[in-house]
């Protein structure tokens, strides 16, 4: 019985799913600043530009996988952007 009770805490909101979601949205906004950073130098590194690029592309794909899931679980995720705020 506590098995099922594990397994049913973690698909409820507020659970690592939630958390993974706000870490990610973090981690956007960060490489935004790396981003906008490499970009003001005088003579950006597009190696570094592109791979920066990548990643955002990346972390926003997974974010979409997520938001689709609490849809899916009839939970939007206002609780998990509500403390790391919105993708910009």
């Amino acid at each position: 019985m506590r098995v099922a009770q594990a397994r049913k805490a973690k698909t409820r909101p507020g659970s690592g799913i939630a958390s993974r979601y706000r870490a990610l949205l973090m981690t956007h906004r960060s490489l935004d600043e790396k981003l906008e950073a490499e970009l003001k130098r005088p003579m950006p590194d597009t190696a570094i530009v592109r791979r920066i690029k990548r990643r955002k592309l990346s972390i926003k794909d997974e974010l979409g996988s997520i938001q689709r899931l609490f849809e899916a679980m009839g939970t939007g995720v206002e609780r998990a952007t509500a403390k790391a705020g919105a993708l910009r």
